[in-house]
């Protein structure tokens, strides 16, 4: 059911706050999947994971990447990954006061990050099932979907090869 004008005047500030807030967040899906995808790549949830449940920072899980790739954003960077998957619900996160009076935010994984952890929990699955809806190939087919409805000759997995995507995976 579609709100006319009339229903929209009705919403309070809140209500209107939180529907603006969804359709933003419903406009940055590909975000989430590259964020999903670096952290999968990095390891971030094998990191978190091997402390058994203990939060830690980000600064810790940084620390814990490799030092070819260390430099002084990296811990920040890093934050800003488990943050969005922290919103996702894919880790819980904790804050705590430091000795100097900030603020810092840490990290565990939560129920649904699990599927995400190697090992026994079938982590594997959803490793390999997030990669899979997050390939290129996969991405630029759905970033020509319009296309695809409205050209009769379109094909939406088709390749510039024109071979069929599934010959790709």
């Amino acid at each position: 059911m579609a709100l006319d004008s009339k229903d929209a005047h009705r919403l309070n500030d809140e209500e209107q706050d939180l529907y603006g807030l969804s359709a933003m967040l419903q406009c940055c899906s590909q975000v989430y999947c590259a964020v999903l995808k670096a952290s999968l790549e990095l390891n971030l949830f094998e990191i978190i994971a091997k402390e058994g449940g203990r939060y830690v920072s980000a600064s810790e899980v940084a620390s814990k990447l490799p030092s070819s790739s260390q430099h002084k954003d990296l811990a920040s960077r890093i934050d800003r990954l488990l943050r969005l998957l922290a919103s996702h619900s894919l880790l819980k996160c904790s804050v705590r006061e430091k000795d100097d009076g900030v603020s810092e935010r840490l990290y565990a994984v939560s129920p649904v990050g699990n599927y995400f952890v190697g090992g026994d929990n079938n982590g594997g699955l959803m490793t390999l099932f997030s990669s899979f809806s997050c390939h290129k190939a996969l991405m630029d087919a759905w970033m020509n979907f319009k296309v695809a409805i409205i050209e009769e000759d379109t094909d939406l997995f088709k390749r510039r090869e024109r071979s069929n995507m599934e010959q790709h995976f």
